[in-house]
């Protein structure tokens, strides 16, 4: 004789076996289950993110970098402080696409550093927050002379 599961049981059920596992292969706890809500990844987080990945590439360098003195002069001029005022990023849905302004160091092979520059900051992204990175946009709006580059602490 078949045992009959009541349709309430019957749902949560179903819902289990919908359900992935965790990054640890382990099935998530019916409370967790019932927790989940929306996340939200605000455009000057991701946009940190992206200067923290651009300063890992040598040579060069996001247009203004991140700081109190920026953050502040930001807000007195009515703009929205974010990680500086070479990095922009739009989010639509689960896509993200970053305009960068950047600063290159004279003599260095501009298309060799974008490429490295794209390359770091959509793994960063994609690995930090898995939004799907569709475009990197790389502007170069400055080159610096080796008299102006600033001493490595």
């Amino acid at each position: 004789m078949a045992t009959e599961v009541k349709p309430s049981r019957r749902k949560e059920l179903e819902r289990a076996a919908s359900t992935p596992p965790s990054a640890d292969g382990h099935e998530p706890q019916p409370a967790l289950r019932e927790a989940r809500g929306k996340l939200q990844i605000t455009a000057p987080a991701l946009e940190k993110i992206a200067w923290i990945a651009a300063r890992e590439v040598g040579g060069i360098y996001p247009q203004e970098a991140p700081g109190r003195a920026s953050a502040l002069s930001a807000w007195l001029a009515g703009r929205r402080s974010g990680a500086g005022e070479g990095i922009r990023a739009r989010q639509r849905g689960r896509h993200l696409r970053v305009e960068l302004r950047m600063t290159a160091d004279y003599g260095q092979h501009i298309p060799t550093l974008a490429e490295a520059l794209r390359r770091a900051v959509a793994k960063n992204l994609a690995r930090m927050t898995d939004l799907e990175v569709r475009e990197i946009r790389v502007r170069i709006v400055d080159v610096r002379l080796p008299e102006e580059t600033p001493a490595q602490p």
